[in-house]
């Protein structure tokens, strides 16, 4: 078993990590539970059901999963991760029943959607996503999408004017190049 040391080593460290809401999180944590996660399970629906392909924005992901993407992306095990979901749940259960966020929720409480979140972040962490490569092209379409969106924020905020034709090329560049770095396939 990958546990740690001995129970009271994962007892203490399950009684130390601990939920801080509007904490500030890695962008790979971020970005595990957007493009990782959330575009992922799209993409598994999407090549699932019948009929065209649509493009979504999705929301920002909820605090909660962003934290627990950074743990998991700290390397904790699968059965620590168990722990601390239990003990979180005991103490969020309302507000996440609240939120009405169905997916949170089977996150929280089916160990099944657990083990598949913790999965994804994992692949998504190690650069090896098991998906196909028509997944991985609309990840990485969603990728550049939020990218352009986010550059092209910056110009409008900072100029007050929409991007040139000649930002555009260089902020399509740059898109590309960061969906092909964190949207790897398994080999």
């Amino acid at each position: 078993n990958a546990y740690f040391c001995n129970k009271y080593t994962t007892l203490h460290l399950m009684n130390n990590i601990e939920y801080i809401e509007g904490s500030v999180y890695s962008s790979e944590a971020y970005d595990a539970v957007r493009y990782g996660f959330k575009y992922r399970k799209i993409s598994e629906q999407q090549t699932t059901s019948e009929g065209g392909r649509l493009n979504f924005c999705i929301p920002d992901s909820s605090d909660i999963l962003v934290f627990l993407a950074e743990v998991i992306i700290s390397g904790v095990t699968f059965d620590l991760l168990k722990l601390c979901v239990k003990k979180a749940w005991e103490k969020l259960k309302n507000r996440i029943s609240a939120s009405k966020d169905n997916g949170l929720t089977n996150i929280f409480t089916n160990e099944t959607s657990l083990h598949e979140f913790y999965t994804y972040i994992q692949e998504y962490h190690e650069k090896r996503m098991n998906i196909s490569e028509e997944q991985a092209k609309y990840i990485k379409e969603e990728v550049m999408a939020d990218y352009c969106g986010e550059q092209s924020s910056i110009i409008f905020s900072k100029y007050k004017r929409v991007a040139s034709v000649e930002e555009y090329k260089i902020i399509f560049k740059d898109g590309l190049q960061k969906a092909n770095e964190i949207i790897i396939r398994k080999k």
